[in-house]
């Protein structure tokens, strides 16, 4: 039998670790609050996930996170990422925003920046930001999201995965960022100002 892709013992230990630590925070004990703490900021620390630790910005230096502007190339983790246009508004060709609603769509991209194993990517990992703070969600499995829609997969060394990213925020609302996120529990952004 030959396995494709198998898993690192990194990541399964790191996942054991977890597993067990949130199991024993589960039973409700000081002791389990603790361990959970201490094996998740061990797991980050020692970078037992295998992604790339140290200073990040927009030059494209692999690091934790990054920061930048619509147009640059952020490196976050084994990802390059990019936003090359957006559409606000963007009218969708079936249905409409909410009353008091406005919809705006990025076209992203994700390209696998190095490594051996498969990136994880979902369009559910991007999330917008107002100018107060407030968090937003892209709208994934709805048929008003712009077309080619980014959905789930995984990106395999030196390939690529673009689509659009669709949102739908108050009408009000000033928008600050937009970010994408590696993972949803101890991932790393990649943010764009707006």
């Amino acid at each position: 039998m030959v396995m494709r892709n198998p898993v690192p013992l990194s990541r399964l230990s790191t996942a054991l670790v977890r597993i067990a630590a949130c199991y024993t925070l589960r039973m409700q004990s000081v002791y389990g609050v603790a361990l959970c703490l201490v094996a998740c900021v061990a797991c980050d620390l020692f970078d037992v996930d295998g992604g790339s630790k140290g200073g990040a910005s927009a030059a494209g230096k692999v690091g934790a996170s990054a920061a930048g502007k619509v147009g640059d190339t952020l490196r976050v983790e084994n990802f390059d990422v990019l936003i090359h246009a957006t559409e606000d508004p963007y009218v969708p060709a079936e249905g409409k925003a909410k009353t008091a609603h406005r919809m705006l769509a990025f076209d992203v991209e994700l390209q696998h920046a190095g490594g051996d194993e498969n990136l994880k990517y979902s369009g559910g990992k991007w999330h917008l930001y107002d100018t107060e703070g407030h968090a937003f969600e892209a709208i994934v499995l709805d048929n008003r999201t712009k077309e080619p829609r980014l959905t789930e997969g995984f990106v395999t060394p030196g390939n690529k995965a673009r689509g659009w990213v669709t949102f739908e925020v108050p009408t009000a609302a000033g928008l600050d960022r937009v970010e994408f996120f590696t993972g949803y529990v101890s991932g790393h952004t990649a943010s764009f100002k707006l």
